[in-house]
């Protein structure tokens, strides 16, 4: 179960990345209209997305913590590795981005 969460939750995280990457890429810094729809689109569609990858990666992480657990769904080969690592990776960006959020946050609004 675990395994299956962890590899859809990292594949679809690393397509609403690119494609996050590509339509924010290419806004020009002239063209406002387009800047609209792409900021419109990013919050409407993709940050969902990411998001739902991001639930999907952490619980997959956070309960495969030991080597038994490692064993058990199959994950202790070098695709396994590969697959917890990005996972791991992807759940300390999102700590990270929600702490800067958060701070940011905090900051702009305390007077």
């Amino acid at each position: 179960m675990y395994k299956s969460r962890l590899a859809w939750g990292n594949v679809i995280f690393l397509l609403g990345f690119t494609a996050t990457l590509i339509l924010l890429h290419g806004i020009s810094p002239d063209d406002s209209t387009s800047a609209a729809g792409a900021v419109g689109l990013l919050i409407f569609a993709l940050l969902p997305l990411l998001a739902l990858a991001g639930v999907l990666v952490m619980s997959a992480v956070i309960k495969l913590t030991t080597v038994a657990q490692l064993t058990h769904a199959g994950l202790n080969n070098v695709i396994g590795y590969t697959l917890l690592a990005l996972g791991w990776l992807i759940s300390i960006g999102l700590v990270a981005v929600c702490l800067v959020i958060g701070y940011l946050w905090i900051s702009t609004t305390a007077n």
